[in-house]
This record gives structure tokens, C-alpha cells and sequence, in this order.
């Protein structure tokens, strides 16, 4: 699945643009897709912004794992909620975020993630120097991404996947590459296909426990209904309510 983008919910399943119409919107109705980021990041609105990608991509990956509960097929993510954090480390270390919104963003990620209750089953890095970052950044020509990108930003967030990283090794594993210069993706499939993640100790650790904690159909179903209907998930992740049966 590809990553969630602002298009995503700001046009509309009959090409609608709402953008076209931000002119009749109150500021605080006008969410900001990235090239209105990259060109104004000092808004207050870069918060709102920032929380909406937290909600969306917590969304998708619920969309992610029911998929798989529904019809035993894998699931390809190129981001997660769970390393959503590096994005905001690095605007509160650029000033486009401020301390209270960045407190309530930590609060709010350490009540939602548990909600998702599985973690993946593999996560890939591909470890790009911040040179070569910049690098690929200024070759795009957008002279507004290029001043907002910078190398303080750019280094936070490879500061940031490495504690992401160090998070997800108690549940997942990990494949690490030297992306330097491109690499060969047709390697890192193979390396995938020789992993075997149908197997699962109890005394070894706890990658893929949430996955092999469930020991009948009735256990599976109950969570097939919770990430495919998600109110349940997404009203205790972001509005702390307590179902009761």
C-alpha cells in the first residue's frame, strides 16, 4: 500500500479537489497538503496537518491488517504509524511544531498504538546517508522543499528511525541496507523469501507474539471484526472511550 498523502483525503472518490475551495474555508478548516508545508511551515496549521497523517496512516493500518485477517493475503506498507514519530521530532526540531502540540502527539501515539495490537511482521530500512538525501532533494527542483528539508531536519529523522528500529527489534524483524547508492531490491526480496515467519518460540522473545498469542478461530474473529469495523480501535486510540459489553 503506498503511503498516505494529504491528496488522499482532500480529493474527494469524484476527483472533488477541496483545495479549490479553501478560499470559502475559516484557516483552521484549511488543512495544509505538503507544498503548502513546504511553503509556509511556520503555521500552526503544520500541526493540524501533522496529527491528520498520525490519524490517516493509524486508518490505513488497520486497513492493512484486516486485509490480511480477511483474506490470508500479505501486506507491503511503505510507512507506519509506529515510526510516524521521526516526522515529528523533526518538525519540533525545526520550530514548525510546538512544544505543547509536541507533547500531545506523544500522548496521543502512546494511547493509539497499543489500539493496533499487531505489529509487522517485518520492517525494511534502507539506510540513505543525509547527503545523499539532500542530494536527491535538490535534484526535484522545488526550491520551497529544498529550504524546508534541510540537513538539521534530514538528520533528525535518521536520528529518529534508529530509536524506531531499536522499537520495532521487541516485536518484528529487521532488514537493514546501505542505500548509499541504489541498491538491488531483487536481493532484498530474496533475503524476504528466505525469512520464515511461521515459526514462533515463547521463551525466544517477543517478535511476532502478537500474532501467535491468538490459539482459536473465536480469538481470530473477534480481531477480524475489530480492524475491519474499527470504531472500537479508533475511539479508544483517539477519544479514549471505554466499550463496554
Amino acid at each position: 500500500m503506498p503511503e498516505f498523502k494529504m491528496e488522499d483525503i482532500l480529493i474527494d472518490r469524484y476527483n472533488n479537489d477541496m483545495r479549490k475551495f479553501y478560499h470559502l474555508f475559516p484557516k483552521r478548516f484549511r488543512i495544509p497538503d505538503m507544498e503548502m508545508f513546504y511553503k509556509d511551515p511556520m503555521s500552526d496549521m503544520s500541526a493540524v496537518m501533522r496529527d491528520r497523517i498520525f490519524n490517516c496512516r493509524f486508518d490505513q493500518y488497520l486497513n492493512a491488517v484486516a486485509h490480511i485477517l480477511n483474506t490470508g493475503q500479505g501486506v507491503v506498507l511503505e510507512r507506519s504509524p509506529h515510526s510516524d514519530f521521526v516526522f515529528a521530532n523533526a518538525m519540533r526540531a525545526k520550530n514548525y511544531i510546538g512544544p505543547e502540540y509536541f507533547k500531545h502527539y506523544f500522548y496521543v501515539r502512546k494511547t493509539a498504538l497499543p489500539k493496533l495490537h499487531f505489529w509487522p511482521h517485518l520492517v525494511v530500512y534502507l539506510d540513505a546517508p543525509v547527503s545523499v538525501c539532500l542530494q536527491n532533494i535538490r535534484k526535484e527542483g522545488n526550491v520551497n522543499k529544498v529550504s524546508v528539508l534541510d540537513e538539521i531536519y534530514l538528520k533528525t529523522i535518521e536520528d529518529s528511525y534508529k530509536d524506531s528500529l531499536r522499537e520495532f527489534q521487541k516485536h518484528s524483524k529487521i532488514l537493514v541496507y546501505d542505500w548509499s547508492k541504489r541498491g538491488d531490491t531483487d536481493t532484498i526480496v530474496e533475503d524476504i523469501e528466505r525469512m520464515d515467519f511461521d515459526f514462533f518460540e515463547w521463551h525466544s522473545g517477543d517478535v511476532f507474539e502478537e500474532w501467535f498469542e491468538l490459539i482459536d478461530e473465536v480469538s481470530w474473529a473477534g480481531w477480524r471484526i475489530y480492524v475491519t469495523q474499527k470504531y472500537k480501535a479508533r475511539s479508544q486510540a483517539f477519544f479514549q472511550t471505554r466499550i463496554v459489553h
